[in-house]
């Protein structure tokens, strides 16, 4: 999905809805890096629109001091919560998108790692090795690599790695 279509998408939705979703994303992550992180995967693609239909309903109560959101306007609201949800899901595909993006130059060279580590470590070594010079992200990666691999590296080893990282970084301009 392009940036126009999640503009376009994004723009069929109250301000309201924008708004609260934020607070949606925002809820779901922290569930989910606490309370419910031992919950199968598959939870969290359903967990933004519950919260959202909670969070727009407790909003609705309360902006409209009666209880006209759960009885008159039903409908309204539930769509509304579901509009929270989505929007909130697209906030967080955009976020990780981003974040992937900004951490994407070694991603490809580590593929020997772990694959439920590879993308802290891609986002780590980058991180620490941007301003270093080339020797030094030489020695900078040599010490680093050890600590996300599950199968020790010989010296030999990590060396070749090291001089690999630093050199396709250095193609890259970076």
């Amino acid at each position: 999905m392009t940036f126009v279509q999640v503009v376009g998408i994004l723009r069929q939705c109250r301000a309201d809805v924008l708004v609260l979703a934020f607070g949606v994303m925002f809820l779901t992550s922290v569930l989910k890096k606490t309370v419910l992180k031992s919950l199968n995967e598959n939870v969290f693609v359903f967990l933004p629109f519950g919260i959202g239909l909670i969070l727009y309903t407790v909003y609705s109560l309360l902006t409209s001091l009666s209880w006209a959101p759960l009885t008159e306007r039903l409908w309204e609201t539930m769509e509304a919560g579901f509009s929270c949800g989505c929007a909130a899901t697209l906030y967080q595909a955009v976020y990780k998108q981003l974040k992937r993006e900004r951490i994407l130059p070694l991603l490809p060279i580590l593929e020997f790692l772990p694959e439920d580590r590879r993308e802290e470590a891609a986002e780590a070594l980058y991180e620490g090795a941007k301003a270093l010079s080339e020797e030094e992200r030489i020695e900078y990666f040599q010490k680093q690599l050890n600590t996300y691999s599950e199968v020790p590296m010989s010296e030999e080893e990590l060396l070749e790695y090291a001089v690999l990282l630093t050199e396709y970084l250095k193609e890259l301009g970076l």
